[in-house]
């Protein structure tokens, strides 16, 4: 069964945190997502990360609806 969040991921015995694919059933389609396997026992979705301000936050809807940047790095998830 594909994993469908973090939470999954977890569950099918990751624990390092970093980028994984889940099933999203409404798209009917796999997304990289950024998943924190390790704060407050893990299981976290990522969808936001700022850090050192190598990414340009002040953009339009369409880019924010799209999202941005490098799950790597700094990024914004969108959907």
């Amino acid at each position: 069964m594909s994993p469908k969040d973090c939470l999954d991921i977890q569950r099918d015995g990751h624990n390092i945190s970093g980028v994984y694919e889940v099933y999203l059933d409404q798209a009917r389609k796999f997304v990289k997502v950024d998943c924190d396997l390790e704060t407050d026992n893990g299981g976290w979705l990522v969808f936001q990360r700022r850090q050192d301000g190598s990414v340009d936050f002040y953009r339009n809807w369409a880019d924010y609806k799209a999202g941005f940047g490098d799950l790597t790095d700094e990024f914004w998830l969108g959907g």
